[in-house]
């Protein structure tokens, strides 16, 4: 649980590049634990990323686990 009481299963993840899509991140975050969900945010107008997306895992605990591992650092598989 986190502060509020409440336990999250998702995770905000941010720098997105525009090549990043729903398949890159469901593959990448899977090494992590079991993804249920992804969403890329995209402009309504242009249909292009907006940089930032969501991921969903079948527990708070898989999320807990990725966020404290990878908060803050590249993401893993991504090419350099």
């Amino acid at each position: 649980q986190n502060m509020a009481g409440t336990t999250v299963r998702t995770l905000w993840v941010g720098d997105l590049e525009e090549w990043m899509n729903e398949h890159w991140m469901f593959s990448t975050f899977a090494h992590a634990g079991t993804v249920t969900e992804v969403k890329v945010i995209r402009h309504r107008p242009s249909g292009q990323p907006a940089g930032y997306g969501f991921v969903e895992f079948s527990t708070p605990y898989e999320a807990e686990q990725t966020l404290l591992g990878w908060n803050g650092r590249p993401v893993p598989n991504h090419p350099s």
